[in-house]
């Protein structure tokens, strides 16, 4: 008897749907199946060739990103970014000037702003300029662990200094649980940002 045991830490790959092919089953993250009565070779390379066949290809950045990108420029004032904002259901801009893209203005600098009376003040000055980029090629795996542990709102796709496209986590849940994704859901309270960091969410 060959017992095979088969986990998965990748969506390209479904356990249960490779397991099958030998009699087995389980979810897509966890598996087995017992094969009796041939080598161990043979089992091996119909393993590879189930799993080569059976496992899906990667999504990437190209194919999940929103294009072409509303931007705005660094002279442009943050009350203009703002209405920008507002016009296009936007809750961020990427900002680029002649060379490429140089930073991100989000809604809540803009009303930051707005409350210390400097709508007038141009964007440079109060964009984030600590971007965290990605490229066409970049797996959905990646760009979900940029905006979950990196806590981005939106990540730009860049290649060769020129800005693409862009995946906010409106696009991330889309991909991940279709259309009806939990828009509803809010977080209460982060703590600190520790893993074990103690969450008060009586309030």
């Amino acid at each position: 008897r060959i017992h095979i045991i088969g986990r998965s830490g990748l969506r390209a790959v479904d356990v249960a749907r490779t397991l099958e092919r030998f009699g087995g089953g389980g979810h897509a993250e966890a598996g087995s199946a017992v094969v009796k009565g041939r080598s161990l070779d043979d089992v091996s390379d119909d393993l590879l060739k189930a799993i080569g066949e059976e496992a899906k290809p990667a999504v990437v950045a190209s194919e999940i990103m929103a294009w072409p990108v509303k931007t705005v420029r660094p002279e442009t004032t943050m009350e203009e970014a703002g209405k920008i904002m507002v016009r296009y259901g936007h809750t961020g801009l990427p900002v680029v000037d002649d060379e490429g893209l140089v930073g991100i203005i989000s809604r809540r600098d803009v009303d930051k702003a707005r409350n210390h009376g400097l709508g007038h003040a141009p964007v440079r000055g109060h964009m984030s300029r600590k971007l965290t980029v990605a490229g066409p090629d970049t797996p959905l795996e990646e760009i979900e662990r940029i905006i979950v542990e990196e806590d981005k709102g939106r990540v730009p796709i860049v290649k060769d200094g020129q800005l693409l496209g862009i995946v906010t986590r409106t696009d991330l849940l889309r991909v991940l649980y279709g259309e009806n994704h939990p828009r509803w859901h809010r977080t209460l309270f982060r703590g600190d940002r520790g893993p074990d960091a103690p969450r008060n969410l009586a309030g």
